[in-house]
């Protein structure tokens, strides 16, 4: 009997697998009857892939199961593995929709995407959400919005799915596991047709209306803001509207979230993150109106992870790891992950830590030198403000003109860099001080003493030395006897 289910198992997996396979070299199935319907291909680094299917068709059954719903197979059963599924609380096993078509025609629609990425890896990656605009062509939609949902089920980011063809975003990981991203398409018409199913004809050539009757204003919101975050207050701005023949005497705005303002020029802040249909509402001197209605986008504003707080040596040696620790925290209460950018061309990323937990990062450098390690914080969204902290390997400063270098970690400096320059020049070493050509012309230019500090080396005698006081009495003593003769025997 085992074997049996064993058996079972595996031609399950081989079929599903093969179906895939399928797909991946095929394109996605689009059904015949479908007014319209568009394939969402998701790809991440390591090269796992996935799609699904969503659209519209005139015989689709909204909120229940009908021809058009196709299950997705249940995930492979070992990590990594990328996994995307529409959600209509349907039974299982429609629970996990391959393809999800609802009822055509409609002013406004909404599928609930989950995408999960699951390795047993915590390494940071990016999936990519693309799509081929030219499959909106039949949409009768006027805004096709990608929207992501954060941990506390708001709307975190927006991507007009008409004007952009992909998104790229990094999946999350708390508390040693990935979680299932959540996201929403949302579709909606803002321009309607009259009710006998005519469209709207102009004025013929032009004309003015008959002497004496009103011409209608013109309503026009397109000076608003159209996007912004929950509780920050936007402007509506309805100072566009014009009236030809009179003048404009009300401006009534419908926010969409069941709030009304009045004014030409209002501000608004919405409570929740969402999609909202505003309408803007002119009244003539004559009592006639015009509306113009528009989308705003409302996300939950993000607030980036603290300037981390980094510990370490700023002084060591080369080919020696040494540890380092950063910490931050956010507002948010996001898990957080570390970038240690290290100076040398290495960067290390941490897993996701809760907020305010330490993170330990170890690095050594294969070369003497100057690093300036620059450590980040990031949520999943927003990056901190970078800290950054200077690192000294096997050199000493020598004041503000450059620095020694010790090439070989054995105690005595080989070269010096010079800040003039940006050049390396040699040095000697003479009874624990060291002479230095900054300049790189061949002679000596600074006297240092690791203990004593710098000074400006004098020539003075084909060794390079400066005379000692000793020589110098003896020299003038010379100098003396010698002009003593000279004019003594002058004298007599």
């Amino acid at each position: 009997m085992k074997q049996k289910i064993v058996v079972f198992g595996i031609a399950l997996l081989i079929i599903i697998s093969m179906s895939m396979v399928i797909k991946i070299n095929t394109g996605a199935t689009k059904n015949d009857d479908a007014v319209w319907a568009v394939t969402l291909d998701f790809s991440e680094t390591s090269g796992k892939m996935d799609y699904v299917v969503f659209g519209e068709a005139p015989d689709a059954n909204d909120g229940a199961v009908d021809s058009y719903d196709t299950p997705k197979p249940p995930p492979a059963p070992y990590p990594p593995y990328l996994r995307a599924w529409f959600d209509d609380n349907l039974p299982m096993p429609y629970n996990a929709l391959w393809e999800d078509f609802r009822q055509h025609p409609d002013t406004e629609k909404v599928w609930d995407l989950s995408v999960q990425w699951e390795s047993p890896s915590s390494e940071p990656i990016d999936v990519t959400i693309s799509w081929d605009n030219n499959e909106f062509i039949d949409c009768e939609y006027d805004f096709v919005v990608l929207m992501r949902y954060d941990s506390s089920n708001e709307v975190c980011e927006f991507i007009d799915m008409l004007s952009e063809d992909y998104y790229i975003y990094m999946p999350r990981y708390s508390n040693g596991m990935w979680l299932i991203d959540h996201f929403q398409i949302s579709c909606i018409k803002t321009e309607t047709t009259p009710p006998n199913g005519d469209d709207p004809q102009p004025p013929s050539n032009g004309d003015s209306p008959p002497p004496g009757e009103n011409h209608p204003p013109t309503a026009n919101a397109s000076a608003s803001e159209t996007s912004g975050f929950v509780n920050t207050l936007l402007n509506f701005s309805g100072s566009l509207s014009t009236d030809t023949d009179g003048y404009i005497t009300n401006w009534i705005w419908d926010f969409g979230d069941d709030t009304i303002g009045n004014g030409e020029i209002v501000e608004h802040a919405y409570t929740n993150s969402g999609i909202y249909t505003a309408t803007l509402t002119v009244t003539d001197n004559e009592n006639a109106t015009d509306t113009d209605t528009f989308i705003v986008q409302i996300a939950v504003g993000n607030n980036a992870p603290t300037k981390p707080q980094v510990n370490g040596i700023i002084e060591g040696h080369q080919n020696t790891e040494y540890i380092y620790t950063a910490i931050s925290t956010d507002l948010d209460d996001d898990a957080i992950c570390y970038f240690f950018i290290w100076g040398d061309d290495n960067t290390t990323i941490s897993e996701f830590l809760p907020s305010g937990t330490s993170c330990f990062m170890d690095h050594e450098w294969l070369s003497a030198g100057e690093y300036e390690i620059e450590v980040y914080a990031h949520d999943n969204k927003t990056y901190s403000e970078p800290t950054q902290l200077i690192v000294l390997i096997d050199i000493f400063y020598v004041d503000d003109i450059g620095y020694l270098n010790n090439d070989d970690s054995d105690g005595i400096y080989d070269s010096f860099y010079s800040n003039a320059t940006g050049e390396q020049t040699v040095v000697e070493k003479q009874d624990g001080t060291y002479l230095i050509d900054e300049d790189g012309d061949g002679e000596w230019d600074y006297f240092f003493d690791l203990s004593e500090g710098i000074s400006v080396y004098t020539k003075a005698d084909g060794q390079g030395k400066t005379p000692s006081f000793e020589i110098i009495i003896i020299l003038s003593a010379v100098l003396l006897v010698l002009l003593f003769k000279i004019f003594w025997k002058r004298k007599r």
